[in-house]
């Protein structure tokens, strides 16, 4: 659903729309986006969702925990009763028997998928797998890979709606499969990309990752994984800078439970990204650098640009941070990173006084 961007489009139908994931709900609550598959507020601390609890429900503000989860329970406790439909997605399908496998660690995907009388899936095609033998592989390799357990607290197999004589269950049930891109992925060289169980596990394990956090990528699957699938479902040229976010240091494959080969195929990205016309942006980018190297042979020039770029910086500085950076630099604190201050003097000048 994040993929598709559901939930804008059933609000702008006039659908009241309600995340039930207590991560998800936050988000939502804060009008925010996920940072991680498996853990969307991993950015978040407990003031800044206090706080938001606060402006958004109304409850006194506290940072215990426990009273937090009490709220969200509460209120999300209300919201399965009253409402008439819900989504899910799911971890795997099984083609043998017609199942959709739900894996979770909370109670929400029960009560999505037992309370409501209509319960729509909405899922990826690449998460069918042959039978219920493959299931019990699947459902040990994605709990150790994910979060560290054994297994879930909670695995909810659905074959079908309700049945007579059940005494909960949807009335109606909806698969929903998409494509989004994957069917293209399926007959080319990237086919393994599609293995993937969306288990973090190259995420918590990339040093990129932890330290730019996941809204740097600017898509719905950040990480190591991201890069790959990113401009494989958008289309390459829009997302072309992904492939090249990597240290291609080899951990996101030494963790991957199912042993896609990410390092190798960034590189293959990259070189196929390179035979692709460059677009405006790309010409852009090609332009910045040129000149960039013409400063780098100039020292005049550098220094120059040093004194220029250190003026700029130090003028937009609050409390000695930058949270709004100039030109290009201004991508970087749009993903809510922000640059320290520069100093008054630069390396340069200190050394020509003889200060160093």
């Amino acid at each position: 659903s994040e993929e598709t961007e559901l939930n804008d489009a059933l609000i702008a139908a006039g659908v009241d729309v309600v995340e039930t994931d207590l991560g998800e709900y936050i988000v939502q609550l804060d009008r925010d986006r996920p940072s991680h598959i498996l853990a969307p507020i991993v950015h978040k601390d407990v003031k800044s969702i206090a706080e938001t609890f606060h402006r958004e429900l109304g409850v006194p503000l506290t940072k215990d925990p426990k009273t937090l989860v009490t709220v969200a329970r509460e209120k999300l406790r209300k919201t399965y009763k009253d409402c008439d439909l819900g989504i899910t997605g799911a971890n795997f399908l099984v083609a043998e028997s017609g199942s959709i496998v739900i894996v979770m660690n909370e109670g929400n995907g029960r009560f999505c998928t037992s309370l409501t009388r209509v319960h729509v899936v909405l899922v990826g095609i690449e998460k069918v797998i042959p039978t219920l033998k493959d299931l019990s592989v699947f459902l040990k390799l994605l709990p150790r890979s994910a979060t560290g357990q054994k297994i879930t607290v909670d695995t909810k197999i659905i074959t079908g709606p309700k049945r007579e004589g059940d005494p909960d269950g949807p009335e109606h049930l909806h698969v929903v499969f998409l494509d989004g891109g994957r069917s293209s992925i399926l007959g080319g060289k990237y086919r393994s990309t599609l293995r993937c169980i969306r288990c973090g596990a190259c995420l918590n394990a990339c040093p990129v990752y932890r330290s730019i956090g996941g809204h740097a990528y600017g898509s719905v699957y950040p990480g190591p994984i991201g890069k790959l699938i990113t401009p494989l479902l958008t289309g390459e040229t829009d997302a072309a800078s992904l492939p090249r976010a990597s240290s291609l240091c080899g951990a996101c494959f030494e963790v991957c439970p199912v042993k896609i080969e990410i390092p190798s195929m960034l590189v293959s990205l990259r070189r196929d990204l390179l035979s692709v016309n460059l677009s405006r942006e790309g010409k852009r980018k090609q332009s910045l650098l040129k000149f960039a190297m013409i400063c780098q042979r100039l020292p005049f020039l550098y220094r120059i640009g040093q004194r220029f770029l250190r003026w700029q910086l130090r003028r937009r500085a609050k409390n000695g941070w930058i949270s709004s950076g100039p030109g290009p630099l201004g991508a970087w604190t749009r993903a809510r990173r922000d640059l320290p201050v520069p100093p008054a003097r630069s390396f340069r000048d200190l050394w020509k006084r003889g200060e160093i």
